[in-house]
């Protein structure tokens, strides 16, 4: 399985070389739509990376808490809480695939693939992206803070 890192290197690397290009220099069609598109597809892919980086930094705190050992069962409630971010670091890679996926469809030799070839297929599956996106950022937001609580409770013990 390839790292989230891995799909942030190659999201960024597709960004900065169709930065500013909204007209693609081929044939000089108007590329506003996939150029639009894949700015999305980039802001949710920094928002995700964000999101394994926050996943990567709660695991380390619940593994400390464990390191601790003076809480009676704590493995378990710790499991419990490693199990949620596990499932929310699952859904992240699997959006991350179909986030870089989109843009690598917008583009062709470093260029935005002419508007006129957005079908109406392409324009479902960016707003099917972005319903994934938004219940992914609810979601996690809830195990984020469940975590966060549970952390402050168990550390009051």
């Amino acid at each position: 399985m390839l790292s989230a890192n891995w799909y942030h290197v190659q999201l960024l690397s597709v960004c900065i070389a169709l930065k500013g290009n909204r007209t693609n220099k081929r044939t000089n069609m108007p590329t506003t739509i996939s150029s639009y598109f894949a700015d999305e597809l980039t802001d949710w892919g920094q928002s995700i990376n964000y999101y394994n980086r926050e996943t990567d930094e709660l695991t380390q705190k619940l593994g400390e808490l464990i390191c601790r050992n003076s809480i009676p069962g704590i493995a378990e409630k710790v499991e419990m809480q490693q199990d949620a971010l596990n499932r929310a670091s699952g859904h992240l890679l699997n959006l991350q695939v179909q986030v870089q996926q989109q843009l690598d469809f917008l583009t062709s030799d470093s260029s935005f693939i002419d508007d006129s070839f957005i079908s109406a297929e392409t324009e479902n599956k960016q707003a099917e992206l972005r319903k994934q996106m938004q219940e992914l950022e609810k979601q996690f937001i809830d195990v984020k803070y469940n975590c966060y609580g549970f952390l402050s409770g168990m550390l009051k013990k």
